[in-house]
C-alpha cells in the first residue's frame, strides 16, 4: 500500500480522534445502523432529494439525475460496502482497515462519485456520511461540493461538520467559500472553537478574491472570534489589497485579540 494511502487513513483517524478529544463528543466506537433505507430522513435537517433543484439559503442547485436514485448496480453496491467497511474500521480505530477500504474506493475513481454523494446525502449513519465525504475529497470530486456544503449547513453534529470543513479545504473549491465564511461568523462558536479554526484554514486553501472580500467584511464584526479568524486568514493569504485594512486593525486599541491575529 502506498505511503499516500497510509497517510490518508492515518490523517482520517487522527482527525476523528482529535474531534472527540478536544470537543468531548461521543465515542466513535458506538453502535452502527445497518438500515438500507436510503430515502429515510436524516436525524436532523430536512435534506432535499438530490436532483430536485432545492437547496438551502434560497439558492437553486441541481445535483443531477445520477444522484437521484439509491445504489442499485453491483458496482454501486460495492462502493456502499466499502464505505461501510471504512466506517466500521473508523469506529473501531482500525487504521489498516480504513486504509484498505480507501485504497479500493480510490481505485474505483470517478465512477464511485455518484454513489458516494448519494450516501452523503441519504445515509442515516453519521460515520458513513463522514466516510463518503472523505472519499470524495480523496477522489478530488469538486462537483460534489454543493452536496457537501448542503450537508454541512444542515448537520447538527460538530464532529460531522469538522470533517466536512476539512473536506472542503482539501477540495479547495471557491464554491464552498460562502459556507466556510458563515462558520467564521457563527456567534454560537466560541472564539477558540476548533471548528472555526478549521474553517479558517480551509478558507486559506480556497483563496480567491471572493474569499478576500468576505473576510474583509468580517474584520468589523462584533464577534471577536470571527474578526480574529478573518484577520488571521487575510494575513496568511497575503492579499495585497487587505494590507490597509489589516493596518487599521493593528492601529486599533479596542480589539487586542484581532490585532494579534493581524
Amino acid at each position: 500500500m502506498s505511503g499516500s494511502r497510509k497517510s490518508l487513513g492515518a490523517a482520517f483517524l487522527a482527525a476523528a480522534a482529535g474531534v472527540v478529544a478536544l470537543l468531548a463528543y461521543r465515542s466513535l466506537s458506538g453502535g452502527r445502523d445497518e438500515d438500507d433505507s436510503w430515502e429515510s430522513a436524516r436525524p436532523a435537517g430536512d435534506l432535499p432529494s438530490p436532483g430536485t433543484g432545492t437547496s438551502d439559503r434560497g439558492r437553486t442547485k441541481s445535483y443531477g439525475p445520477k444522484f437521484r436514485r439509491p445504489p442499485s448496480s453491483p458496482s454501486e453496491h460495492a462502493v456502499l460496502d466499502l464505505v461501510r467497511q471504512a466506517a466500521r474500521a473508523l469506529a473501531g480505530g482500525d487504521a489498516s482497515g480504513v486504509e484498505a477500504a480507501f485504497a479500493d474506493l480510490e481505485a474505483r475513481g470517478p465512477a464511485a462519485v455518484p454513489t458516494l454523494v448519494h450516501i452523503l446525502l441519504h445515509s442515516r449513519d453519521e460515520k458513513e456520511r463522514i466516510t463518503a465525504a472523505r472519499a470524495l475529497a480523496a477522489l478530488g470530486a469538486k462537483d460534489a461540493v454543493p452536496a457537501i456544503v448542503h450537508v454541512l449547513r444542515n448537520s447538527p453534529s460538530d464532529e460531522e461538520r469538522f470533517h466536512l470543513v476539512e473536506v472542503l479545504g482539501d477540495l479547495a473549491s471557491r464554491e464552498s467559500a460562502g459556507a466556510l465564511v458563515e462558520l467564521l461568523a457563527d456567534p454560537a462558536l466560541s472564539p477558540d472553537s476548533l471548528l472555526r479554526e478549521t474553517a479558517r484554514a480551509a478558507l486559506v486553501k480556497v483563496g480567491g478574491e471572493g474569499t478576500v472580500d468576505a473576510l474583509l467584511s468580517l474584520l468589523a464584526s462584533r464577534n471577536p472570534g470571527a474578526a480574529e479568524s478573518a484577520a488571521s486568514a487575510l494575513a496568511e493569504l497575503g492579499a495585497a489589497r487587505a494590507v490597509p485594512f489589516l493596518a487599521d486593525v493593528l492601529a486599533s486599541a479596542e480589539r487586542p485579540e484581532v490585532r494579534m491575529a493581524a
